[in-house]
């Protein structure tokens, strides 16, 4: 005889009758949600030109800014956090 794969207790029938109902596939934990989100850092000199990053939400709550290089004024300017439309 085989075992109960839920391990209920059920031991003296085969396969139990939850497992036959919802399958070992459907009794598995939930996910946890990504703590980390794609940005996009916007151009302050109006280029439009971006870059994209990603941002843990949970460490890092403020708006991002950082200082790159923005090709089309071929020169550093800030970058600003943007959301990804």
């Amino acid at each position: 005889q085989l075992a109960c794969p839920l391990d209920l207790g059920c031991h003296s029938v085969p396969f139990c009758a939850l497992s036959k109902a919802f399958g070992p596939e459907t009794l598995q934990m939930a996910k946890a949600k990504s703590k980390t989100i794609l940005i996009k850092l916007l151009s302050t000199a109006g280029t439009g030109f971006f870059y994209t990053c990603t941002k843990n939400t949970k460490s890092i709550t403020r708006k991002l800014a950082f200082m790159k290089y923005d090709p089309v004024v071929r020169q550093h300017v800030l970058f600003q956090e943007a959301k990804i439309k």
